[in-house]
């Protein structure tokens, strides 16, 4: 061996000999985790938990015996009851435009609270096409109609919401993309550019509609659906933590897969002293 074979010898054998395995565990202190979404069609379910490190692989756990006082336009409605495995439930409805404050004590943590104000229910209407041959399927006859939805926008704030699901093949089926539907009122957030859609682009699990601009009037957008698929489509206000948490959930999954050093997106979280959300939405739908 020459004099050079054995120096490149002992440096790789160093290297080796200096190779250790770095542990990646993050220690963090857990705070409690409190999801709970109002609906004004569905009694309250609501969900508290403790979060754990974004290293840890075990289940998360559930917190039982919470005390969760639930208060409606600042008068106490009722205490949340607890079934088990971290559920609470409420037989009450809520109702749109009124208030609801949350208050939770559990042993050991400091107190949680949050608001949401119900929205209203979207007033949409839809207008369908007639059916028309789509082209490029080959031997395959394959027809599509447009639907045109018109919202009546209201003066304030509102924080609209489309998504769809689907029945062909006997199975239904939730879009996790919006290649047909095309209008300035979207958001970009979610926009993906993909040659291989009509419009050059789509909109990933949702499209988040803006009114900013168009207070107080209707406005409308298209979507094309295939006449073989039963479609229900979904119209959702939503107060402005849902909003918030929607939107940085979604950003969220749409890191995943992408770049290793992706920056990663901090979740909306409305719930004072832990994780979470506490917000509500109100949902206008049409089966076509």
């Amino acid at each position: 061996m020459s004099k050079t074979s054995f120096v490149m010898l002992f440096i790789f054998m160093g290297m080796i000999s200096c190779e250790n395995i770095l542990e990646t565990d993050i220690v963090v202190a857990p705070k409690l985790c409190f999801n709970c979404i109002l609906n004004p069609d569905s009694t309250i379910k609501a969900h508290l938990s403790l979060s754990r490190s974004i290293s840890g692989v075990d289940e998360f756990q559930k917190i039982d015996g919470a005390i969760i006082e639930l208060k409606k336009d600042s008068k106490v409605l009722e205490y949340l009851k607890n079934e088990s495995e971290g559920v609470y439930t409420c037989n009450e409805k809520p109702m749109e435009g009124c208030l609801y404050e949350i208050n939770i004590q559990a042993k050991g943590y400091k107190s949680l609270n949050a608001s949401t104000r119900i929205p209203n229910k979207p007033k949409v209407t839809f207008d369908k096409s007639a059916p028309i041959l789509e082209p490029g399927h080959g031997l395959a006859e394959v027809y599509t109609y447009s639907v045109t939805y018109t919202i009546s926008d209201k003066s304030s704030i509102n924080r609209y919401w489309y998504y769809k699901i689907s029945k062909f093949a006997d199975i239904w089926h939730f879009y996790g993309g919006y290649g047909g539907a095309d209008s300035p009122f979207f958001d970009n957030f979610n926009k993906v550019i993909d040659a291989t859609y009509k419009n050059g682009y789509f909109y990933e699990y949702y499209l988040r509609i803006n009114d900013s601009g168009f207070e107080d009037q209707s406005f409308s957008f298209q979507d094309t659906h295939y006449t073989s698929h039963i479609i229900v489509s979904f119209f959702m206000e939503t107060d402005e933590h849902y909003d918030k948490y929607l939107k940085s959930t979604i950003k969220q999954k749409m890191n995943e897969g992408e770049l290793l050093f992706n920056e990663p997106v901090q979740i909306y979280s409305n719930i004072e002293n832990g994780l979470g959300i506490f917000g509500s939405a109100a949902i206008t739908s049409f089966k076509l």
